[in-house]
């Protein structure tokens, strides 16, 4: 006699028999997980006797799992006009614990995740300075962590780098 486990592959929520797990003989398992972002993990488990029959899975249980991974944005453009700019950004990753975005010049916040929420990606900013700017973008977390930080891009008076 021996357990089989099944489990799904996040974002899929089917169960399927885990094929490449041996028939478990303990109560206890160490599962992979597959998916570094934030997932729902489903698990069942039905007994299999030395006669080949299987009982029915019992319960589903969840598991949800936060993200392992913190990424930072992509696609940065730069818009300018004559007295503002407009930043755009993608951040295409599906992490339920994003809080929202600051952008830096230098180590000074210049807007901080309370202005840039989780479904902003753009921005318009009058100019703050004559002086060329060294400016990044970085996604902040619920748990405070920062994601990692853009690139550097360069933002002056009369001319955008």
């Amino acid at each position: 006699m021996g357990y089989l486990l099944y489990s799904n592959f996040p974002p899929d929520t089917v169960l399927f028999q885990e094929g490449s797990i041996p028939l478990l003989q303990q109560g206890n398992y160490t599962y992979k997980l597959h998916n570094k972002f934030t997932s729902i993990y489903r698990f069942s488990i039905s007994a299999l006797y030395t006669t080949g029959e299987k009982t029915i899975p019992t319960h589903i249980k969840e598991l949800k799992i936060p993200s392992q991974i913190y990424p930072g944005v992509t696609n940065i453009t730069v818009q300018p006009s004559d007295t503002t700019i407009t930043l755009f950004w993608d951040y295409p990753y599906p992490i339920e614990e994003l809080k929202g975005f600051r952008i830096y010049s230098e180590s000074q916040i210049l807007v901080n995740e309370e202005t840039l929420t989780t479904g902003v990606r753009s921005i318009r900013l009058a100019f703050l300075s004559k002086e060329k700017m060294k400016c990044k973008i970085i996604p902040v977390y619920k748990n405070g962590k920062e994601g990692l930080e853009s690139k550097t891009f360069i933002i002056s008076f009369d001319q955008i780098e």
